[in-house]
């Protein structure tokens, strides 16, 4: 049903954790922590030698995706997504898509694998895989 992914060594990885949706208020528009799930995969990812660059658009203001992707030039791009960042994870899957045809876009969260009607989840059904456990970081 999803595209497979061949991981090899050493692959860019750009994992990126969304703006705040500024049309809904949620506890992110005031507090929000360290970006967890990001961490726990891009610490899998190192392990296995990927090169991996972590993109958190919560912190980073001022930072743009066009200026990660002109940097960085990853082959993959991992967005963590939550149920109001559906808006956010689309634009910045069809940024990186447009940035560069051949960068597999891999969405994570419950809005890419749990919610069947979700955007995310018609998004991922076309040109990503939904990350829904370890076994699937493993190449």
């Amino acid at each position: 049903m999803y595209e497979e992914i061949e991981m090899e060594v050493e692959m860019k990885v750009l994992l990126i954790r969304p703006w705040v949706n500024k049309k809904i208020t949620t506890v992110k528009n005031f507090l929000f922590g360290e970006p967890l799930g990001l961490e726990c995969v891009s610490t899998i990812l190192k392990e296995q030698e990927h090169e991996v660059l972590l993109a958190d658009f919560m912190v980073e203001e001022h930072a743009t995706l066009e200026d990660y992707l002109k940097k960085f030039e990853p082959e993959v791009v991992g967005i963590t997504s939550q149920c109001t960042d559906v808006e956010n994870v689309l634009a910045i899957a069809k940024a990186s898509k447009q940035y560069n045809p051949d960068i597999t876009v891999i969405v994570g969260g419950v809005q890419a694998t749990a919610i069947s009607s979700s955007p995310i989840r018609a998004l991922t059904m076309r040109m990503a895989r939904p990350i829904e456990h370890r076994s699937n970081y493993e190449y």
